[in-house]
């Protein structure tokens, strides 16, 4: 009996679900749930990522991915620009990651404001929840400037996100980007490209990695394998920040389509046209009229969305990467860095530029806009509630 007491007091020692008042579902993906939370003892607002039991069980691959995702999260802990891991558990019902809570929704969530042009009926002050487009157009400078310093810092640690997009991408209060979800993060030197478009979202996905041929370009002369392999990784992610700048430009992904099947479709179309200017003319032909009109946000993307993956990173040109006599660790990162600064160059978004502008970016809503989702709101506590039944 001394044991039993004994261990039911180890027990309530480790962190788990009974430490939250757990309430409303703020956001739904094909694997699990995030909920909104509060820790009972500091009062802090949580988000927590919720995959159930039986989805664990029957792709055993989501148990690798959660596991890297929490071990990602760890490793980036000191970059502000990527959302913060509060604690990790499992249980009988399901694996757990508590993240911090950003209270001025998804960047998807600001793209559909900006474009639906409606007003707030649930804010007090009836204010707009869309802005002019010059004063959008500095947001998104903002946003991509601070997404680049996010995904600088994961590819420092040698991985690529993989699922770039603007539901992915949190904002806080203060309108600061927060970087999220890695389920599908890929190492940058490593053999688990082949099959990796199954843990990707295919509107944003680059078609070298649904053609699964990410390393089987012709590698040129005078280039280092390893940076040139390093370099085709990172440009999985510039495709999908390209996807994802022109989403913010134009309300909707180029390659949107009613299926997976007809996006992969539009995407192999886009990357057989032979000329900047066809592919130009192709995606003007998509989503609404755009709220920001400058030319030199159309040449970013266009740079981003080049169909070959050697010459996305410095537009028209292959960025040279010399041979680098260092260790691994360090060979990536100065690899990163010399990626990076071409990445970087664009003016739109350079800091000196930036410093210059005085806009507020906080998000035009309140931001407790998720808890007038569900009329009679309440907190259940889940260390009595059956997590199976939240899931369903």
């Amino acid at each position: 009996m001394d044991n039993i007491e004994q261990q039911q007091q180890q027990q309530e020692k480790l962190p788990g679900i009974w430490d939250y008042r757990v309430g409303v579902v703020i956001a739904e993906g094909a694997f699990g749930k995030v909920l909104y939370g509060k820790h009972k003892v500091t009062g802090k607002d949580v988000a927590i990522k919720v995959t159930d039991r039986f989805s664990c069980r029957k792709y055993p691959f989501l148990v690798r991915a959660l596991r890297r995702e929490q071990a990602l999260l760890r490793q980036l802990g000191d970059c502000r620009y990527i959302v913060r891991l509060l604690s990790s558990f499992v249980d009988g019902e399901g694996v757990y990651i508590v993240l911090e809570c950003c209270m001025g929704g998804t960047l998807e969530d600001a793209v559909r404001r900006q474009f639906n042009k409606t007003e707030d009926a649930s804010s007090s002050s009836s204010r707009t929840t869309f802005v002019n487009g010059e004063e959008w157009s500095i947001r998104l400078a903002h946003y991509s400037h601070q997404i680049l310093k996010g995904l600088y810092s994961i590819h420092s640690n040698g991985y690529i996100h993989a699922d770039l997009k603007p539901s992915n991408i949190l904002l806080t209060e203060q309108g600061e980007v927060r970087l999220a979800d890695f389920g599908s993060a890929l190492p940058i030197e490593g053999n688990e490209v082949v099959g990796a478009w199954r843990m990707t979202t295919t509107d944003y996905t680059s078609p070298e990695l649904l053609r699964a041929d990410v390393l089987k370009f012709p590698f040129p002369g005078n280039f280092d394998v390893t940076s040139l392999t390093i370099q085709r990784m990172i440009a999985m992610d510039v495709w999908s920040l390209g996807c994802l700048l022109w989403e913010c430009l134009r309300g909707v992904s180029p390659f949107h389509a009613a299926s997976d099947a007809l996006a992969v479709d539009q995407i192999i179309e886009y990357a057989e046209l032979t000329t900047t200017d066809m592919r130009k003319e192709w995606l003007l032909s998509k989503g609404t009229s755009s709220s920001v009109s400058d030319e030199n946000w159309l040449a970013v993307v266009l740079d981003f969305l080049n169909p070959n993956p050697d010459q996305r990173l410095g537009g028209s040109r292959v960025a040279y990467v010399p041979q680098l006599d260092a260790s691994s660790e360090s060979r990536t990162i100065n690899v990163v860095r010399a990626l990076h600064s071409h990445v970087s160059k664009y003016e739109i978004w350079n800091e000196a530029c930036l410093q210059g502008t005085d806009i507020s970016l906080r998000p035009n809503h309140s931001p407790e806009w998720w808890l007038r989702q569900e009329k009679g709101f309440q907190m259940r506590d889940g260390a009595t509630d059956r997590w199976d039944i939240l899931m369903e």
